[in-house]
């Protein structure tokens, strides 16, 4: 493979070759992360190289930072995009092979020229990599090759460059990328701006960069439209801090997160990644500690999980970490967690909690559980599940899937605020096969202050009960109706996370 100035394409069976020749033409390709990577590949690979490859994010450092150093900086980068299979150059020019890229088209990965971070701004498909077994919040990003229009899901990946941007500066800048590419209220950001807000939140100058304290990582999200929910493992136990990071993780929201520790010389180690799924594996119910209301044995969902898919510039994208040690580091925990939320959610996971458990007491709900579900045990308890979700979407899913059909016309007319936390009942048994008896479904808007200001409908089995904004709590429990066929279990809803 020659050096060349144009865009080139290449196709491999063999990793370890192509690593090598490509060293001949790419700045910083001799990097772990980068062949951990590529071996996540499905074999073989064809790959376009764009040599001169002008990347906004490196451009921005280079311009703000590395261009007043005494040696010189590259300000070019190379740019990698793979595709499975042998896709030949000629390709990229017929118009009725661009399905075939599209479908083929695993992501890009920028190299910068710079000796100890190069991967820079990476984006690849979960689905068109190896052994990715989870449910993972992505988006569709846009991007061209060779003249070509091509869309990805994926979440973004970028590694820290040190100086400019250390990794707490990263872990903002994937999440601003992922919402500004995702929802309109947002945008997406370039390194300076992330420098323009700290130089107006600091006392001494902020290049190059010491990092930042979460104090400062929340306070830099709540700058960029943010409503963020800061949660520090010295306040919580490790039991609910672990449960209050799994619902919003079940709610499709990446958190920032702050994990610390000590290496084995006794030095502190502190690092920041981004958390965006969890595993598919489930840990078996008699490694569960089941609890007991009225009798009804129960549990959480989130006792289920301990393991999560994280973003982090020591690793390669879509990691699976256990919860108790997230990172590459040994003895290391979560010490401080951000949830990034939408302004007008007022109610977060902890209240949510507390409220949905009120809930169940002051109905009476555990009486009717314990009533009208058969086969109830501690091999068997129920499991509740709680999310937050956009109401639109939610609605959407009920009024298209809700059994029976005439169910549908009452979530249509059912007036929900624009974000909803819901906690679905079901037992263990349903749980694995993916179904529900019931749910709870409560307004993010509200407070914890009364429950009669935050539920909105209550479902189990054939009973469903609901009321808008001009009802009191009364009218709920007035106004449940019984539905015939609405005693057989129905499809959970996992429109939060994508499942690879």
């Amino acid at each position: 493979m020659d050096k060349v100035q144009v865009s080139v394409i290449e196709t491999t069976s063999d990793i370890s070759d192509f690593i090598n020749q490509l060293e001949s033409v790419c700045t910083g390709i001799n990097n772990s992360n980068l062949h951990a990577i590529m071996r996540r590949m499905t074999l073989p690979v064809s790959v376009v190289i764009e040599p001169y490859y002008v990347d906004k994010l490196h451009r921005d450092t280079y311009y703000s930072y590395y261009a007043g150093k005494h040696f010189d900086y590259n300000r070019n980068c190379h740019r990698l995009a793979f595709f499975r299979g042998d896709i030949p150059l000629n390709y990229f020019h017929e118009d009725d092979k661009h399905n075939v890229l599209d479908n083929a088209f695993i992501g890009i990965i920028v190299l910068r020229p710079l000796f100890l971070r190069p991967i820079g701004r990476t984006l690849l498909d979960p689905c068109k990599l190896n052994d990715v077994n989870a449910y993972i919040r992505t988006t569709t990003f846009s991007t061209e090759i060779l003249g070509n229009m091509l869309e990805i899901d994926a979440f973004p990946f970028l590694s820290q460059d040190v100086e400019v941007m250390t990794c707490a500066e990263t872990t903002i800048w994937n999440i601003l990328e992922y919402y500004g590419n995702r929802y309109p209220e947002y945008r997406t950001i370039l390194p300076c701006d992330i420098i323009g807000k700290l130089e107006s939140l600091s006392y001494e100058r902020v290049l190059p960069s010491d990092g930042l304290d979460y104090f400062k990582v929340a306070n830099l999200l709540k700058t960029f439209s943010f409503a963020p929910k800061l949660y520090a493992g010295n306040v919580y136990s490790y039991d609910i801090l672990k449960r209050l990071f799994h619902y919003y993780v079940e709610s499709g929201i990446p958190l920032a997160v702050g994990v610390q520790g000590n290496d084995k010389n006794g030095n502190v180690i502190r690092h920041s990644i981004v958390c965006i799924g969890h595993s598919s594996d489930r840990l078996l119910l008699k490694d569960v500690s089941i609890q007991h209301a009225n009798s009804v044995p129960f549990i959480d969902s989130s006792q289920l999980y301990n393991k999560y898919v994280i973003v982090d510039d020591n690793q390669m994208p879509y990691t699976i970490e256990e919860f108790s040690n997230l990172t590459i580091y040994d003895n290391t925990s979560v010490s401080v967690f951000v949830a990034p939320l939408y302004k007008r959610i007022f109610l977060d996971a902890d209240d949510a909690h507390t409220l949905v458990y009120e809930i169940l007491a002051k109905l009476n709900m555990w009486d009717f559980i314990n009533r009208y579900t058969p086969g109830l045990s501690d091999e068997n308890p129920i499991v509740i599940r709680l999310f937050l979700t956009s109401s639109r979407k939610y609605k959407s899913y009920k009024v298209h899937n809700a059994e029976p059909n005439n169910l549908r016309n009452i979530y249509m007319e059912i007036n929900f605020p624009k974000f909803l936390w819901v906690a679905e009942i079901s037992t263990y048994d349903m749980y694995t096969k993916g179904k529900a008896l019931g749910e709870i479904i409560i307004d993010a808007t509200s407070t914890r202050v009364d429950v009669s200001c935050s539920i909105i409908s209550i479902r189990y089995k054939n009973l469903f009960g609901y009321r808008n904004p001009n009802n009191s709590i009364d009218s709920i429990m007035h106004n449940i109706n019984t539905y015939d066929n609405m005693d057989i279990p129905y499809n959970m809803y996992y429109n939060n996370l994508k499942e690879i």
